[in-house]
């Protein structure tokens, strides 16, 4: 995580307690930082990393996409509904290898994603880890 650190602070990132507050730039920048590539901050975002040989099978009956189409060369875009139907959480889901899966979203949703789906965890002996 260092040296990601390091690598922000050389293209003038400022940051505070680890906290990403801005970059070096001001208003008039932005017409010529349009056509550059640049570096984004997701600070609001997480990840909400599932690892056991059946999170796929735990996570098949909970979502809305079919994740028989999930491999480590395509993610899915994913929610999780209550109940009733209305969505808890919107997020991607990214395959790493057969044992991980990962769902990127903003921390916030994959709070209200991870307390809803960890009552279901240790029936298929899956670990859940919010990064």
């Amino acid at each position: 995580m260092n040296q990601w650190l390091e690598c922000l602070q050389q293209q003038g990132a400022e940051f505070d307690d680890r906290q990403l507050l801005r970059f070096q730039e001001n208003p008039a920048d932005y017409p010529t930082l349009l056509s550059q590539p640049l570096l984004t901050a997701l600070t609001d975002f997480a990840v909400l990393r599932f690892e056991g040989d059946k999170a796929k099978d735990m996570l098949q009956g909970q979502l809305t996409c079919d994740l028989k189409q999930l491999s480590p060369k395509q993610s899915l875009p994913a929610c999780y509904c209550n109940p009733k139907g209305r969505v808890v959480a919107n997020f991607q889901l990214m395959q790493l290898d057969d044992n991980n899966l990962l769902a990127i979203a903003e921390r916030d949703q994959l709070d209200a994603l991870e307390q809803s789906l960890k009552r279901f965890a240790p029936f298929f002996k899956v670990q859940m880890n919010l990064d």
